[in-house]
């Protein structure tokens, strides 16, 4: 799971979503994490960061992808058609980038 989150928040429940072994990758880490611990221990998940690159960096490769026309293709789906996303991740059935809107919570709506 890559999470690109850009604010503060708990990612107990995305790690529990995990399977066996599962990772989870936090781009662009927040300063400070406060997580269930549990959530990694059990199903022997792992927790990463990386970082995004410098403001400058960002913004050469932003002005450089607006120059050249280069643009992502990216669907939205609200948070609780999260089972849904995974089916068509597992079947090959997306096209782009498939991003959970967040917003609502895990439990709420989106």
């Amino acid at each position: 799971m890559l999470d690109t989150a850009g604010g503060e928040h708990d990612p107990s429940p995305y790690l529990e979503t995990l399977r066996l072994h599962g990772a989870m990758c936090m781009v662009g880490i927040q300063p400070r994490i406060d997580l269930a611990s549990a959530s990694l221990r059990r199903g022997r998940r792992s927790l990463s960061g990386s970082g995004t690159g410098s403001p400058r960096s960002t913004r050469e490769m932003l002005d450089f992808a607006s120059t050249h026309g280069i643009v992502a293709d990216v669907e939205v789906l609200p948070v609780r058609r999260a089972q849904e996303a995974v089916d068509r991740l597992s079947r090959g059935d997306v096209r782009g980038r498939l991003v959970l809107d967040l917003r609502g919570g895990v439990s709420g709506p989106a």
